[in-house]
């Protein structure tokens, strides 16, 4: 599961941000809060959360899960990451397929 510095990142990738000082400017808050995220100081609003999920092609609820899972007790830790992993079986598929490119292919020598 991500952490929220992850996610952040996978944000920055996706929309043309290359600082975080870019993506607070983007959100409108103050860099200490993006750093304050990032170390898991503060949580993460949930509007931000949606707003990741909108523009990196994800379920909501993997971005929430991933982020409450350490919080979570342990009895229900079990059912968080079915619902984790059935929300991100579509996210996955499409990160791995959109990184992929053309596809792995052995390198080839020619031998005389």
């Amino acid at each position: 599961m991500r952490s929220a510095s992850q996610w952040l990142d996978l944000f920055k990738m996706y929309k043309p941000l290359y600082s975080d000082y870019a993506l607070a400017r983007h959100w409108g808050v103050s860099t200490s809060h993006i750093s304050q995220y990032r170390k898991g100081r503060m949580n993460l609003p949930l509007a931000f959360m949606l707003e990741i999920a909108e523009t990196c092609n994800r379920q909501p609820l993997e971005i929430i899960v991933s982020l409450n899972y350490d919080k979570a007790r342990e009895r229900d830790k079990e059912g968080l990451k079915d619902v984790y992993f059935e929300a991100a079986k579509e996210g996955i598929c499409n990160e791995m397929a959109a990184n992929a490119g053309r596809g792995w292919r052995p390198k080839r020598r020619y031998y005389k």
